[in-house]
């Protein structure tokens, strides 16, 4: 009987021993497609439970291990609940082998495959599940004490197989024997392929195995990470509490709406870091505002000329001086609801005053990479690979319910040579993961000595507010003493 064979390749996602059981139908009808119609429980009896707790009456009831699959039986909102769930405690699922994950909820233990599985406090939404599969169930007299889900529960097997959308515009061209240009330029592409096809999903566990792979490869590094945590005041303490999970601490973590102007940023600090901040639009309460935390191991200058903020794009970069060779990094956020093609000219301004290799940009770009054809994002395509810069971000970084997962936060680079690694970190405060890339740089050497002298920025702000604070004699104690006899004495920041 067909139904009886798709059921049954069904069950190889639950258990590849189950044989499914004569169907308890509503209706008699010899019709399979009448049948087909009528089903909404179909049993997967593998085995009686091993948490099966008999009935005072001997035989009156049986604990099956059961699976839904009639879409309408579970209401959406409480699909919405479960899978919130399952993503908060991706961490806990535990491996039986395969490509199977499972997580296991109930009062008494259950050994699955092999595994043994703990009994644990079945949570609201799981409670809210069984309330709502109990009135579909074939026998009226059966009782639910537990649930085991694993990961392929959410997506059928075509799309598990299939893997999660990536933006990957190389891929097609290797091998492409019809293009002229490809030999010319297939190292380039191939790394460049290479470099998006890598980019994974990062939970704390993961990321250190990461570094550890590093650190044995003897490569000298910087590590950069940006986040859209929208709003310092709701989500700055959870962000850092968050990043201070990962035992391998970023050189240089940039954020963007902070919703914080630059003479705010003291409220907001991070142990071993120095912060700076462009000031954010005036007047806009919310989805405005960048900043960045750099290491105090090194010396940098902020980039005055590419710093900027208008309603289109604000900017944010600085040049870190004390590497073999210099760094820029920057981070850029462009607001929704400024004008597309304005931002995109402002940002291919700053493309052009940048140096033409060892920059990174980070930055919600709010232009989604995975959005297909679609106009802005061939313009911001066309426009960075034709200043050379290369997104190191290909998996959707933008999860909002109700709203289809995009990629509009990245890493722009235009040295890829240097690329180490880069990826997506699990855990966030806000509707965006946070993005990460390592690149090859060594810190130069100093001695003690010098390290332990104060450090200047000798930026042009800090010069002309140096310049300002000696007209209004900060710096000149005695108005007696004349300008030009006077004992300046600088102040380390």
């Amino acid at each position: 009987m067909q139904l009886h064979s798709q059921l049954k390749n069904i069950n190889q996602h639950v258990c590849p021993v189950a044989e499914p059981t004569s169907l308890k139908l509503e209706d008699t009808s010899d019709s399979e497609q009448d049948q087909e119609a009528n089903l909404s429980v179909a049993m997967t009896p593998n085995t009686i439970s091993p948490h099966y707790k008999p009935s005072s009456t001997e035989g009156q009831y049986t604990c099956q291990p059961y699976e839904c699959y009639k879409e309408d039986v579970i209401p959406p909102a409480v699909h919405e609940k479960v899978s919130k769930l399952m993503e908060d405690l991706t961490d806990n699922f535990t491996s039986v082998g395969g490509s199977r994950d499972v997580l296991y909820f109930g009062e008494y233990n259950y050994s699955y495959t092999g595994t043994k599985h703990d009994a644990r406090e079945t949570p609201l939404p799981i409670q809210e599940l069984l309330d709502c599969i109990r009135p579909h169930l074939p026998n009226p007299n059966s009782w639910l004490n537990s649930c085991l889900v694993t990961r392929l529960s959410w997506i059928c097997g075509t799309c598990s197989a299939a893997g999660p959308d990536r933006y990957n515009p190389f891929a097609s061209s290797l091998g492409d024997k019809h293009n002229p240009g490809v030999d010319e330029y297939s190292d380039d592409i191939v790394t460049m392929s290479n470099i998006l096809q890598n980019c994974d999903l990062y939970d704390k566990h993961k990321l250190k195995s990461l570094f550890k792979s590093i650190e044995r490869e003897q490569h000298s590094h910087l590590s950069i990470t940006f986040n859209n945590i929208d709003g310092n005041a709701s989500n700055f303490d959870a962000f850092v509490a968050d990043i201070s999970q990962y035992d391998n601490k970023f050189d240089i973590i940039s954020i963007a709406e902070t919703n914080v102007n630059e003479e705010h940023k003291q409220l907001f600090q991070m142990d071993g870091y120095v912060s700076e901040y462009n000031p954010k639009m005036a007047n806009k309460k919310k989805g405005t505002g960048v900043g960045m935390y750099i290491k105090e191991q090194y010396q940098f200058n902020k980039l005055e000329h590419v710093t900027k903020c208008s309603k289109n794009l604000e900017s944010l970069f600085i040049e870190i001086t004390n590497t073999n060779v210099p760094q820029i990094v920057g981070v850029v956020y462009r607001p929704p609801g400024g004008e597309t093609e304005l931002a995109l000219k402002e940002l291919e301004s700053l493309l052009e005053s940048l140096p033409q290799e060892n920059v990174s940009i980070t930055g919600d770009f709010n232009i989604d990479l995975l959005a297909g054809n679609d106009h802005n994002r061939s313009e911001f395509e066309q426009m960075i690979y034709s200043y050379n810069y290369v997104p190191l971000i290909s998996l959707a970084t933008h999860t909002k319910p109700g709203c289809q997962a995009s990629l509009i936060d990245n890493i722009l680079v235009n040295s890829t040579n240097s690329i180490i690694s880069s990826g997506i970190l699990k855990t966030k405060v806000s509707h965006h993961n946070p993005i990460f890339s390592v690149i090859k740089c060594q810190q130069k050497s100093s001695n003690n000595e010098i390290s332990s002298l104060p450090k200047y920025d000798y930026c042009d702000k800090n010069t002309e507010n140096f310049l300002h604070d000696l007209e209004t004699s900060v710096y000149v104690k005695s108005n007696s003493v004349p300008m030009n006899q006077a004992s300046i004495i600088l102040l380390p920041n």
